[in-house]
């Protein structure tokens, strides 16, 4: 696991965040030409849950995941954590992640309008709609857990990366779970919410650690 005080410090954060973001447009023009459509149509068809087919719970609890990554709980997390920061003086974390989710959301719609991928059809869509599908935004916004587990104080750091991977994975499993996703939008979504928080981690270490 990453050592807080010595990594993601210098340029290779920005290597690193660059090349999954690299990724994930690559893995765009993949999924737009075709490839590995059958798999995609394949994992879909396991994870997608069905109206009076699938459990009540079950579908509950994907909606209860997929709530978390909304437009509006986004901003009261990301507002929260921010908050958390300034309390801790670390102004220039505060800025970061009261910045960064913005942009995200700026990148990921233009990504979004230039694939212009349609959402799945093979099932009924158990939550609204309103744009294209890759790549899941829901899923991206998980790299603000990941900032936050990296940065915030105290001991266990493993535990809040593992913590912020979870509900990651939750959030980014919920969107195939209610058929307005495909598992390679969410995928696109996760490797971008990843390298936003790569390139965000190594900004601040740098920047506080700056003279």
């Amino acid at each position: 696991m990453m050592h807080q005080e010595d990594d993601l410090r210098g340029k290779e954060g920005y290597f690193i965040a660059a090349a999954l973001f690299a990724g994930v447009v690559a893995l765009g023009f993949a999924v737009m030409a075709g490839f590995g459509h059958a798999l995609d149509v394949e994992l879909f068809g396991k994870l997608a849950l069905r109206k009076n087919l699938s459990p009540d719970w079950a579908i509950a609890a994907a909606r209860w995941a997929s709530w978390i990554g909304d437009g509006e709980r986004r901003t009261l997390i990301t507002i929260g954590l921010a908050l958390w920061f300034v309390w801790e003086r670390r102004f220039k974390a505060a800025l970061i992640i009261a910045v960064v989710p913005t942009l995200g959301v700026v990148v990921s719609s233009a990504l979004k309008e230039a694939f212009a991928r349609p959402r799945p059809h093979l099932s009924p869509h158990l939550d609204g709609v309103y744009d294209f599908a890759f790549p899941s935004g829901h899923s991206a916004f998980g790299g603000v857990f990941l900032f936050a587990a990296l940065l915030l104080p105290g001991k266990n750091p493993r535990l809040r990366i593992a913590l912020a991977l979870i509900a990651a994975g939750c959030i980014g499993f919920s969107r195939p779970m209610l058929g307005v996703h495909w598992p390679s939008d969410v995928i696109g979504g996760w490797l971008m919410g990843l390298s936003i928080a790569i390139a965000s981690v190594t900004l601040v270490r740098n920047w506080e650690g700056s003279k």
